[in-house]
């Protein structure tokens, strides 16, 4: 592991916190159904609460140098698989979309992403172009 690398140590984590899914603005509303209806968790576990963010936070810097390794030390059961793979599907789709419009846009494509992020008539606004004459022709 890098020396440079980001440690989250159990004996650092804060166990009291704990953090409704319903109040947390920074996971996708998606993730945030899937992890209170199928999943039954109502919040996160301290491990999550704490390294959650800083992952989410990590991504959306966008920063030229890259991400430091991170370490996570905590007991089994913890959820820390949750922990890495809840960011994960978050940004996935954003980095496929980058990967599919940086080629379509040579091939002359339109691309868009959909996740659900806005007003659904936003997003639908993106796939249907008006018509002059007023009828709707399906960019997809």
């Amino acid at each position: 592991m890098s020396s440079l690398a980001k440690r989250f140590d159990s004996g650092q984590l804060q166990t009291e916190t704990t953090i409704s899914i319903n109040q947390i603005d920074y996971l996708d509303v998606d993730i945030r159904s899937i992890l209170i209806n199928d999943l039954s968790i109502q919040h996160l576990f301290s491990v999550q609460s704490q390294v959650i963010p800083y992952l989410i936070q990590q991504n959306q810097s966008h920063s030229p140098i890259p991400l430091a390794d991170i370490c996570v030390s905590s007991p089994t059961g913890s959820e820390k698989t949750l922990t890495y793979v809840i960011p994960l599907l978050q940004y996935l789709a954003e980095e496929v979309y980058n990967v599919v419009n940086q080629i379509g846009n040579k091939l002359q494509l339109k691309t868009a992403l959909l996740a659900g992020q806005h007003l659904f008539k936003d997003e639908q606004k993106i796939l249907v172009k008006q018509q002059l004459n007023g009828s709707r022709k399906s960019l997809v």
